[in-house]
């Protein structure tokens, strides 16, 4: 699962992704926002959310209570 695609986590997580892809099936989880140029054609994408928000209220109660 990817919860957002800034700084280098989106570019960490296509390494590992398009690694692994080459011996199983991968599907990565994220923001409607991936860059999928960074994955190989191997990696299934779901884009289901927006940008995770570690500032948004809804973390902060959970989290941060």
């Amino acid at each position: 699962m990817l919860p957002y695609d800034w700084g280098a986590m989106p570019q960490y997580t296509a390494e590992l992704a398009n690694a692994v892809s080459k011996y199983e099936e991968v599907t990565v989880i994220g923001s409607k926002d991936i860059n999928k140029k960074y994955f190989s054609e191997r990696v299934e994408i779901i884009k289901t959310f927006d940008n995770f928000n570690f500032f948004d209220e809804q973390f902060k109660k959970i989290y941060f209570h």
